[in-house]
C-alpha cells in the first residue's frame, strides 16, 4: 500500500522524469515555482499534490504541450497528476509580492533541461500564510516550514495588505495567532503529514454538546463561498459595462482600427522620407500609401464613434448601473452573512483541527 501511495504522488522523481522528457524533445525551461511542489522539492513536506504552480515566467506553448503529453504518459502509469499539472495558476501573485522578490531566489531543482527556483524563505512563507488565511488551507505546510515567531511577524503585514476587505486584517490576526499557538504546542519539532481524511455526517461536539445541522465540509464550503463573494471589490457601472461582449468587441475594433491607421501613416512617412529626392519616381506609391492612410483614418473614426456611442448610450448606462447595484448589494449581504456564519465556522474548524491531530497521532503510533 505504501509503495502505491508513493507512486501516485508528485515527488522529486516526477520532476526528474519530466526533465528527461523535455531533454529528449530538445526543450528547456527555467522557472520560479511556489506551492506544495516547491516544498516537496525542498524536502519540507511529503504530502500529495497534483500540480506544480509556476509563478514566473509565463509557460511557453511548447512547454505546456510537453507537460500535457507527460501527463498522458503518467496517467497510463497511474500517477495522479492534473491535466494542467504544470501551470501558471499563481502568476497574478507576482504583482503583489514585495519589490525585489527576484533577487534572493533559491534553486531547488537543476536538471538537464529543467531548472526550478523558488522564493526566499520569508516570501515563500508569505504565500503559505496567505493560503492559510484566504482558503483555510496550508496549515500543515506552514507548520512543516517551522517558521520562527520573527519570520511570521515579518511576513504577516504583507498578508494583511493583500485583501481590501475591512474585516480581513482581523481575520489574519486570528489565523496567525492560531498558527503560533499550534507551533508553540508542537514546539516546532514534529514534522506533520496530512492525516487521512475521514468522511463524517453532521457533527456533534461531545465536549460541549453543540450540534450542527450541516456536515463539517458543508459548513466550511459555505463559509468560504460566502467569503469569496463578500471580499469582492466594489463594482463600478463602467467596470460592469466593460465585461460585456458588446464592449469587448467594440473596444477591440477601435484598437485594431487605430493600430492600422498608425501603421499606414508611419509607412507613408517612411516612404516619403526615403524618396524625397526621387519623389517623381515614387509618386504612384506615395498616392497609394496616402489613400491607405486616408481609408484607415476613416475606419478609425467610425470605430471610435461607435465606441463613444456605446459607452454614452443612456439605456446601456442605466442597465450597467442596475447590474452594478445588484452585484454590490449581493457583496454587502454576503458580508453580513459572513459575520453570522463565523461563530459556527470557528467551532467546526476547531473541532476538525483537533480531530485531525488525533487522527495524525493515531497514524503515527501505528
Amino acid at each position: 500500500m505504501d509503495d502505491e501511495n508513493e507512486k501516485r504522488r508528485i515527488s522529486r522523481k516526477t520532476f526528474e522524469e519530466f526533465d528527461e522528457f523535455l531533454h529528449e524533445k530538445g526543450l528547456s525551461f527555467e522557472c520560479v515555482t511556489i506551492g506544495a511542489s516547491s516544498l516537496i522539492l525542498m524536502d519540507v513536506i511529503t504530502r500529495d499534490t497534483k500540480d506544480c504552480d509556476v509563478l514566473y515566467p509565463a509557460i511557453p506553448e511548447e512547454i505546456k504541450q510537453a507537460s500535457v503529453e507527460f501527463y498522458r504518459i503518467k496517467k497510463i502509469e497511474k500517477i495522479d497528476l492534473a491535466k494542467d499539472w504544470f501551470n501558471n495558476g499563481p502568476e497574478s501573485m507576482r504583482d503583489y509580492l514585495p519589490e525585489g522578490w527576484k533577487e534572493n531566489l533559491q534553486t531547488i531543482f537543476d536538471g538537464k533541461a529543467l531548472t526550478i527556483k523558488t522564493l526566499d524563505r520569508v516570501n515563500l512563507l508569505r504565500t503559505k500564510l496567505l493560503g492559510l488565511c484566504d482558503r483555510g488551507a496550508d496549515l500543515f505546510d506552514c507548520i512543516n516550514m517551522k517558521p520562527t515567531e520573527e519570520e511570521i511577524d515579518e511576513a504577516t503585514p504583507w498578508v494583511k495588505e493583500y485583501d481590501g476587505n475591512p474585516m480581513w486584517p482581523k481575520h489574519v490576526d486570528i489565523e496567525i495567532t492560531k498558527l503560533k499557538n499550534e507551533l508553540i504546542k508542537r514546539n516546532s519539532e514534529m514534522k506533520l503529514e496530512h492525516p487521512t481524511p475521514i468522511k463524517r455526517e453532521p457533527l456533534e461536539c461531545t465536549e460541549t454538546g453543540h450540534s450542527f445541522a450541516k456536515s463539517p465540509s458543508e459548513i466550511v464550503d459555505d463559509y468560504w463561498k460566502t467569503r469569496k463573494i463578500a471580499k469582492r471589490p466594489e463594482l463600478k457601472p463602467m467596470d460592469e459595462l466593460r465585461q460585456t461582449e458588446e464592449f469587448k468587441k467594440c473596444y477591440l475594433a477601435r484598437e485594431t482600427a487605430e493600430s492600422l491607421f498608425n501603421r499606414t501613416r508611419a509607412a507613408r512617412n517612411e516612404f516619403e522620407k526615403k524618396n524625397k529626392i526621387k519623389a517623381k519616381l515614387g509618386i504612384g506609391e506615395i498616392r497609394r500609401l496616402r489613400n491607405d492612410e486616408s481609408e484607415s483614418a476613416k475606419a478609425f473614426d467610425r470605430a471610435r464613434d461607435a465606441f463613444d456611442q456605446l459607452i454614452n448610450d443612456p439605456e446601456k448606462k442605466a442597465a450597467a448601473e442596475k447590474r452594478a447595484r445588484e452585484y454590490n448589494e449581493e457583496t454587502r449581504v454576503a458580508g453580513e452573512n459572513l459575520e453570522k456564519m463565523r461563530p459556527e465556522y470557528e467551532k467546526v474548524k476547531e473541532i476538525l483541527d483537533r480531530e485531525k491531530q488525533l487522527q495524525h497521532d493515531l497514524d503515527k503510533s501505528r
